[in-house]
């Protein structure tokens, strides 16, 4: 569940929006506030149904614009022009699969500390291991390794989920590696920034 908010902090700087965790029993701090430029902003309130049950069942979500010096704590110093509760249902990652892997298969995936090696199987999945961790601005070198028994022109393609939603369709998230025809082993590469 996500609260977006439009809304900037005038003449000072140092206002927090908070909501009251239901899970916890205290305000907690969902981030900044901007100084005096509207921003549009997402905050996560919480990731999964059971951590978002005694929202949805209450149908309630308490928030506050919070400065520490509380005397700017009256909302004539923060202009809010919306605030939006997103509650969405959990999702999962579709499934994937193929029917025969006696002539083509990934062979390994390596990304920056991380790599993963498989054979001719219909399908490895690795959905609920870390492969490695990337910092957000940073380049990157994806390698995808090929294997086929014949000559064969093979696309390669990757995708990673980088905000967690559960969908590859966020800008950034496919990774065109191109494609190459070759029979035997071949390596394929991609830079990119997440």
């Amino acid at each position: 569940m996500d609260l977006l908010a439009n809304h900037r902090a005038r003449w000072e700087g140092g206002f927090s929006l908070q909501y009251w965790d239901e899970n916890i029993n205290q305000w907690v701090s969902l981030g900044g506030i901007p100084d005096s430029t509207w921003h549009l902003m997402k905050y996560k309130i919480c990731d999964s149904e059971s951590e978002c049950a005694s929202y949805l069942s209450s149908g309630n979500v308490s928030v506050r614009y919070y400065h520490p010096s509380c005397s700017l704590c009256d909302t004539d110093y923060v202009d809010i022009d919306w605030l939006y509760l997103e509650a969405y249902p959990e999702k999962s990652y579709c499934n994937a699969s193929t029917n025969n892997a006696n002539y083509e298969w990934i062979s390994r995936v390596a990304l920056n500390t991380g790599e993963e090696i498989s054979g001719s199987s219909t399908y490895s999945d690795y959905t609920n291991e870390v492969l490695t961790t990337l910092d957000r601005g940073e380049a990157y070198i994806l390698q995808v390794d090929g294997h086929t028994t014949g000559s064969y022109l093979e696309f390669v393609k990757a995708w990673i989920d980088f905000n967690n939603d559960k969908d590859f369709i966020d800008v950034g998230e496919e990774i065109d590696l191109g494609n190459y025809t070759f029979n035997g082993n071949h390596t394929f590469s991609a830079n990119f920034n997440p």
